[in-house]
This record gives structure tokens, sequence and C-alpha cells, in this order.
């Protein structure tokens, strides 16, 4: 402790220590009598050996709190507003299935994803888009989502994605994850639910990326198609873009969470995956080796199915008309394919 005796120094509020026994500060003085933390010695020690390490104990008089105020990272402040969106749902129907689905609901009104194809907010294609995407996540219901504004209003924390600091678009992933786990198709045409799902995340960005590679390359012809598709891969001025990518993949990862456990809520989905450091790094962190194991096994299979949807055949030249509305080339796809495959390669372990 440092033995303070000169009282013009005009000093109300001390945090001393006297956890020393060889310092004469703390030997025959009393501590300054507006103390407000008060480090000291104890004899406590964890670890052994050279990771011995000895513990201080901190006095607190309570004549200082020692903040102002405690301002939640953004993540934390969004994951309270969750909370609050699945407690409303849950006291709306008293399931727990039902409830994620409604909240995951409100997002995607939030998003106009009970609207456009696949996420396409610009599509222009009007009441008929409504009702395709309603088809392929299934149906808003507005009396809740008029509920949660009604309650909670309309002030949404915004967060940043722990691992990329882009700013995230939960909207999207509520979309993506949503498709994922609603059936579209009966059984006997489960191939048919599967390309939905494929087009209506990371294939739709990565479809409507070969128009945006396109564009450019007929405007600029000194500029080579894979030239710019590597360079402009999840820039922010394309359609497929970093805050895309995210919600893509982690709305499928989260997707096959919930598909294996349908009584977890989504809010301890959203914990254990954006903010849980029990096991290390978050699985956000991870999320492409994530998706590329859950679904595919392994690179190889990934990179398959991908040559697959690069190919001008029946469905996938449907799903490309209706994202693109017009066609476009198959070195444009090529390019897009090319550039997305190396980057999850660049990903994995």
């Amino acid at each position: 402790m440092i033995y303070i005796t000169n009282s013009n120094l005009k000093i109300n509020k001390f945090f001393v220590s006297d956890a020393s026994y060889g310092f004469s500060g703390n030997l025959g003085f009393n501590i300054p009598g507006d103390w407000c933390f008060d480090q000291f010695c104890t004899d406590i020690t964890i670890g052994s050996g050279n990771g011995t390490v000895r513990i201080d104990k901190v006095g607190v008089s309570g004549k200082d709190i020692g903040i102002s105020k405690v301002v939640l990272p953004g993540i934390n402040k969004f994951y309270n507003y969750l909370t609050s969106i699945y407690d409303l749902a849950y006291n709306y129907c008293h399931n727990v299935s039902e409830s994620n689905s409604l909240v995951l609901q409100y997002f995607r009104k939030l998003g106009n994803y009970g609207g456009n194809w696949f996420g396409t907010s610009n599509s222009g294609a009007g009441e008929a888009s409504n009702i395709q995407w309603n088809l392929v996540a299934g149906e808003i219901d507005n009396d809740f989502c008029d509920l949660v504004e009604s309650t909670l209003g309309s002030d949404i924390p915004k967060f940043k994605d722990p691992s990329t600091q882009c700013y995230y678009d939960f909207n999207h992933l509520a979309a993506t994850l949503q498709s994922n786990i609603h059936v579209f198709i009966d059984t006997e045409n489960e191939g048919l639910d599967t390309f939905i799902d494929l087009f209506s995340g990371w294939m739709g960005d990565l479809t409507t990326f070969a128009k945006d590679i396109e564009t450019y390359v007929e405007k600029n012809k000194n500029i080579m198609y894979q030239e710019y598709a590597n360079n402009n891969l999840f820039a922010p001025d394309t359609s497929f873009s970093m805050e895309d990518y995210i919600a893509d993949i982690d709305g499928i990862n989260l997707a096959r969470s919930l598909l294996s456990n349908s009584s977890m809520k989504i809010t301890d989905l959203f914990y254990n995956y954006f903010l849980n450091t029990e096991y290390g790094g978050t699985y956000s962190s991870e999320r492409t080796q994530l998706w590329i194991t859950r679904v595919y096994g392994n690179y190889s299979s990934f990179k398959n199915q991908s040559d697959y949807l690069n190919q001008n055949v029946e469905p996938v030249s449907t799903f490309r008309l209706l994202l693109n509305k017009t066609t476009v080339s198959d070195e444009a796809f090529t390019a897009a394919h090319t550039a997305f495959n190396n980057y999850v390669y660049s990903c994995l372990d």
C-alpha cells in the first residue's frame, strides 16, 4: 500500500493494496478512511509446481461500485431479446417446437422472407412470390408477429458475428433455417425438397452471384470471369455477401441441430452455437467445417454436389431462371462455383 499523508491531493476514493509482507507502507498504518477496494494477500494457491498461482482477495467497502453502468455486447443483448420473443411464443402456444417456429416466422417477416423468391428482396415478383416463400418455409402467423411488436417494440438489437465481425442478418438465417426444417414436398418427392433447401440458401445466393459476374464482365471486357469471381466472392456490393454466407451456413447447421433434437429451444441453440466457449471456440467459429462434416462428411462429397449443381440440367436450370429471371452463361456459373469451392476448401482442416 502506498501510504498517502498529503490531504491536499483531494483524493476521496482509494483502491489500496496491502498484499506485500515486505513493504513498509503496510506496517503500522491505517488505510485511508475513504478506501473503496482493498487488495490483500492470502495463503490460497491453485495449481502445483511451475503452475502454482497465489490468489489475492479484494475487500469492498461499498463506497464505490467500481462501474457506472454495464453495457452488454450486442450479441448478448440480442440473445436476451430472442429469449423474450421465445417466452412470448411459448405463452402463445405452449409447445417448444411450435414456439421455435413462431420465433423464426417473426424474423422472416422482418426480413420480407414471407415474400420474394429465396431472399431476393428486390425481385419485384409481387403477390406470387409471397405464396412461394410461404410454401418453401411455411406460413407466417401475423397475429403472433403483431403481439411481439406490441409487447417488445420494434427496436431490435444488432450484433456482430464473433468470427467475421460482420453485422449479422438474423432474418436471413431464420429464412434458411426454417426452409431447411419445413417439408415442402411429400416424402415421395424428397429429392425436390432437397433442391428447394439448397436454392433457398447458399446455392440460391451463388446462383445470383453468377449473374453479378456476367453483368460486370459484359461491361468490363478486360476482366475475366474467374478473376472477377475470385476477387469479389462475398463482396458487400454483390448478391452474395459474407453476411449472406454466414447466415446460410448457420441456418443449415442450426436446422440440423433442431431436426436431431426437436425438444431444444431456439434460445439454447443460439447460445450453444454463438456464445458457449466451454470447449474452446464457439461452433460458429468453425461453421464451414461443421457444415461440410455434418451434411457431406468430407470436402470431396461436397465438391461432387457442387459440380452437379453447376450443370445446366433440370431442375437446376429452372431454379436458375427463377432466381436470375434471365439466362446466364455457363462460364459465369463455373467461375462462381470455382471461387466458392476454393473458399470452402480453404476453411477446412
